[in-house]
C-alpha cells in the first residue's frame, strides 16, 4: 500500500484530505529512514553487526507505515457499525474496543523499534568513519 510507492506519491498521500496515512504511517517511515541512514553508516564503518541489526529495524518500520493505515481502517470501520439498538451499540462497544487495542499495538511496536535503532546506533557509535559522524 504505501511501504512501496514513491517518496513523492506517499507525500501527496499525506498531504491529502483522507484519514491515512497519518501520523502513525508518518513516524514509521521516518523510522525506515533514521535506521536506512544508520545501515549505510554502518556499511562505510566496516560494522556489520550494527549493520544488521538496523537493516532489520528498516524492514520493520516499513512494515508499520502499512500496518498503522489497516489498524486505522478497522478502527474506522468499527466506529462506522449501528448503533441503533441495545445488541448493535453493545457489538460496535466491543468491536470498537478491540480495534483500539490492536491499533495501540502499532505505535508501542514503533516505539520499541526506536529504542533497539538508538541502541544499534551506540554500538556504532565508536566504529563510525570520521566522516560520517553527522549521518550518524
Amino acid at each position: 500500500m504505501f511501504a512501496e510507492m514513491k517518496l513523492s506519491d506517499f507525500l501527496e498521500k499525506i498531504a491529502a484530505k483522507t484519514p491515512t496515512p497519518g501520523g502513525g504511517s508518518v513516524s514509521a517511515a521516518v523510522g525506515a529512514m533514521g535506521a536506512a541512514l544508520g545501515v549505510m553508516t554502518a556499511r562505510y564503518s566496516d560494522a556489520s553487526e550494527p549493520e544488521h541489526a538496523l537493516d532489520e529495524i528498516k524492514n520493520e518500520f516499513l512494515a508499520l507505515v502499512d500496518a498503522d493505515a489497516e489498524a486505522y481502517g478497522q478502527v474506522n470501520s468499527a466506529m462506522a457499525l449501528p448503533k441503533d439498538s441495545d445488541d448493535t451499540k453493545r457489538r460496535r462497544k466491543e468491536a470498537l474496543q478491540i480495534a483500539l487495542g490492536e491499533a495501540s499495538e502499532v505505535p508501542l511496536k514503533g516505539m520499541m523499534l526506536a529504542v533497539r535503532g538508538l541502541k544499534s546506533l551506540v554500538d556504532l557509535a565508536p566504529k563510525c568513519n570520521k566522516n560520517l559522524i553527522s549521518d550518524l
